[in-house]
């Protein structure tokens, strides 16, 4: 899921990874900038670790970015 949405004073860039049947999901934001008419937010989707506990549950890892108000399109990389 990607989507974008801009208020008078901030631009809010939402990014989610979908359904996950366990816990121990987490988002690492790795850069935000700005290039070529857009601003660019790099994401990784970080699983469980190897024998970390997890619940089996299903889970929705998503991440809001809020920055200053901004007319340029809005790029996510991951």
């Amino acid at each position: 899921m990607r989507l974008t949405y801009t208020t008078k004073d901030y631009t809010y860039v939402v990014a989610g990874y979908g359904t996950r049947e366990t816990s121990g999901y987490s988002i690492k934001v790795n850069d935000v900038y700005t290039g070529d008419n857009a601003l660019y937010i790099d994401l990784n989707l970080i699983g469980p670790a190897a024998g970390e506990e997890v619940v089996e549950t299903l889970t929705y890892p998503f991440l809001v970015v809020r920055c200053g108000r901004t007319e340029l399109l809005c790029r996510i990389e991951s």
